[in-house]
């Protein structure tokens, strides 16, 4: 049912080089690696994978150890937007795993610079649950983010596994798109309600046939084309799509 381990400061890394780089009558045909995952090493497999690849040499893995996983509590990805607006709460999805017995309780924070920006307190009921918590940077620029998960049973990996980073871009105010489309088909659809569910996206969406005689009007008003170069580069993105007759003018283009 499994391999009992051994405890060892077996390097594979180099040995595997050797394999896939020394000339040989007989090609490698594949390589089998059985390991319990423990790394001794501070190289990176990187170049030695590329290598295989490029020979074309099968790379399989089987794991060595315990049938059971150590109790042990992570954070294993985080789901946030790459920008943020100055001022307004930028919404951070915790992926947490959580293999230790169920219920349990944690705490997860938000840092920045080594200050905690918030923290909340959570009942985990599900060894993979992910956990909303919210920043609101103040200024503007690059600025990187730490999530910390702390624990207070068992955990194995506290010093490898329980932080995670993210970096956010922050605007004074948001990014302003402006869409042009003659008619509403289903790829403008697409790309509406999904610019529209972008929290750091305004945007002014312009569907020309639903105007009330199918013109396109001119103005500073939210639905119209901008009537200056001015307030046509207020805009950050300009999405624009397929007309049937000409709408604008070789100025505008």
């Amino acid at each position: 049912p499994e391999i009992r381990v051994q405890r060892g400061r077996t390097e594979i890394l180099p040995r595997l080089e050797r394999l896939v780089e020394e000339p040989d009558d007989f090609p490698l045909s594949a390589v089998v690696l059985v390991s319990d995952g423990v790394d001794w090493s501070s190289r990176t497999p990187d170049a030695m994978l590329q290598t295989c690849v490029r020979k074309r040499i099968p790379l399989y893995c089987a794991g060595a150890g315990s049938v059971e996983e150590p109790r042990d509590m992570a954070i294993e990805s985080l789901s946030v937007a790459p920008i943020g607006v100055q001022g307004q709460p930028v919404s951070v999805g915790v992926h947490v795993k959580a293999a230790v017995p169920l219920p349990i309780s944690c705490t997860l924070a938000i840092l920045s610079e080594g200050k905690e920006l918030s923290a909340e307190t959570v009942e985990l009921s599900h060894p993979h649950p992910i956990v909303y918590l919210s920043v609101t940077p103040g200024a503007t620029g690059f600025h990187r983010f730490e999530v910390e998960l702390r624990t207070a049973g068992a955990d194995l990996f506290k010093d490898r596994n329980n932080r995670s980073e993210f970096v956010l871009d922050v605007r004074n105010q948001p990014v302003r798109v402006l869409l042009l489309d003659d008619r509403p088909r289903w790829q403008t659809r697409f790309a509406l309600n999904i610019l529209s569910r972008l929290p750091y996206v305004d945007i002014n969406p312009i569907i020309r046939v639903s105007s009330p005689d199918g013109a396109l009007k001119r103005g500073l008003d939210r639905g119209m084309w901008p009537d200056s170069a001015a307030a046509l580069g207020i805009y950050d993105l300009i999405v624009l799509g397929r007309f049937d007759e000409p709408v604008l003018s070789e100025k505008e283009w």
